[in-house]
């Protein structure tokens, strides 16, 4: 029965998972990802070319906001391109762009 199944299975081009586990998987990957939480809270994704931050002051900005001390640059990048962030050579330098920091909520 099982060989049965499996000719069917191997003649299909995939298995859609149930929506379930879609939504138990992206809930992991979100609770899981350091960065999503701090660019939702700190950021702006705007998708403009001319909004460029620096792979410098962005790291920067990561580390002060949340209190780390070390954050491998590699492991940044590539959670950045996770989240959408594309890396790129400009002429302002190498950075982010479509990314702008939100208005900080002044405090009296």
């Amino acid at each position: 029965m099982l060989c049965e199944f499996h000719s069917v299975v191997k003649k299909l081009n995939k298995l859609d998972a149930p929506q379930w586990v879609m939504e138990a998987t992206n809930n992991y990957i979100d609770d899981n990802n350091p960065l999503k939480l701090w660019l939702d809270q700190h950021y702006k994704i705007t998708n403009d070319e001319t909004d460029f931050i620096s792979s410098v002051d962005l790291k920067r900005n990561f580390l002060m906001d949340t209190n780390r001390d070390k954050f491998s640059d590699k492991t940044f990048k590539d959670l950045l391109g996770f989240n959408g962030i594309q890396w790129k050579h400009t002429k302002k330098g190498n950075g982010f762009v479509g990314l702008k920091r939100k208005e900080e909520a002044m405090s009296f």
